[in-house]
């Protein structure tokens, strides 16, 4: 199986299209193959997490004498987990003062735009237009 990589143009980034069903590694899902879920596309989040790590590909030499360094790694979708368990425990002051201080870290795909807007399991407005006026680089 060979791992092809694409554009985000939402995100501005890189990802890794899953091998067997297609999944594009960008989205935080997993595809679905005869109605069960990939068993491979973890394995591409692996390889995509590993990848933006080193800033370059891993090489297949590299991934043979190096198969712990793949298993351990958590998914991209586990570190952004934990990465915006952060947010989801300020307070909104707190954010509009971490979006103006840090708009790099607030420059969020749809899904995590949402959960770093949440107080109280309400999207507050105030933040979302916080999180717009951030100028994309």
């Amino acid at each position: 199986m060979l791992f092809q990589w694409g554009y985000c143009e939402l995100c501005r980034g890189t990802f890794v299209y899953c091998p067997k069903c297609g999944n594009n590694c960008c989205n935080a899902g997993y595809g679905y193959l005869n109605g069960e879920t990939c068993d491979v596309c973890e394995l591409a989040y692996q390889y995509q997490a590993l990848a933006w790590e080193t800033k370059k590909n891993p090489s297949k030499q590299w991934i043979k004498k190096h198969p712990a360094e793949i298993t351990k790694k958590k998914s991209w979708f586990e570190l952004e987990g934990e990465r915006l368990k952060k947010y989801a425990k300020m307070s909104k002051e707190k954010k509009l003062k971490d979006i103006i201080e840090n708009p790099k870290a607030h420059q969020h795909n749809p899904n995590a735009l949402l959960a770093c807007c949440f107080i109280n399991n309400v999207v507050d407005e105030d933040l979302k237009k916080a999180h717009l006026k951030i100028k994309k680089n």
